[in-house]
């Protein structure tokens, strides 16, 4: 049985049904879902901006900038939650969102719980802006996969590498080299989804990495397992 999963997009006032394998939709301000599965569900690195109520467990977790892979509830464990662009910052009280569980796990319509979201989003969350620079190399990395030069991406913009850098960290906490080694292996995720048969010479091939080894080497230090034992256990079943 697949996993279903249901997303709203807050800002534009849609409701979408998707199953597991279809990736959400980029650029948007925030989305709430709500998600059940028969595996577990895995947090893919990068620039995730989530927020993540347990019904079950009766918690709620941020997971921001999330730099290695996560499993974030269990099977058939109920979870809701909202996602937010990676180029924004979320300020929030957390004994306010503890405070909301038993109200969202009365919801067993998502239609309400999309009503509840568009009448308390603004009041739950603060979002703060991050530097144009930020938000225009994020653009760009995600565009190219993160095959980018990154000295000719700042050519159009006057900042100097060091100056970059230090945005970014201050930002996510890593720099824009790591941002781009995420993007790149989303990227890999999604390809494997597509054609779920492939095989690592075909992925290397296909993204462009050096070679098999430097591949495997880098999946598995941030997913902290094999390409071939998260297409076996995990591939449909991840967020970001």
């Amino acid at each position: 049985m697949r996993m279903y999963k249901r997303i709203y997009n807050i800002v534009e006032n849609q409701v979408h049904s998707y199953y597991m394998e279809e990736t959400v939709q980029k650029n948007l301000q925030a989305v709430c879902f709500e998600m059940v599965s028969n595996t577990p569900f895995l947090i893919i690195p990068g620039n995730s901006n989530l927020f993540i109520w347990n019904i079950y467990r009766k918690t709620v977790r941020h997971y921001q900038y999330t730099q290695y892979a996560k499993v974030v509830a269990e099977t058939k464990e109920r979870i809701l939650g909202i996602r937010f662009q990676g180029d924004c910052r979320v300020v929030y009280d957390e004994q306010v969102l503890l405070s909301i569980i038993p109200e969202l796990n009365v919801m067993i319509d998502f239609a309400k719980m999309v009503r509840f979201w568009e009448r308390n989003l603004n009041h739950i969350f603060r979002i703060e802006g991050a530097h144009p620079l930020l938000k225009n190399s994020i653009t760009e990395i995600e565009r190219t996969n993160g095959m980018v030069n990154i000295e000719n991406m700042l050519e159009p913009y006057g900042y100097s590498m060091r100056q970059l850098q230090r945005i970014f960290k201050q930002w996510f906490g890593y720099g824009p080299k790591r941002y781009c080694q995420y993007a790149r292996l989303l990227h890999v995720i999604s390809h494997m989804q597509e054609k779920q048969d492939i095989s690592v010479a075909g992925i290397v091939e296909h993204v462009g990495y050096a070679d098999a080894s430097h591949f495997q080497r880098e999946f598995k230090q941030y997913m902290g397992m094999s390409p071939k034992q998260f297409q076996k256990q995990y591939l449909g079943n991840f967020l970001r």
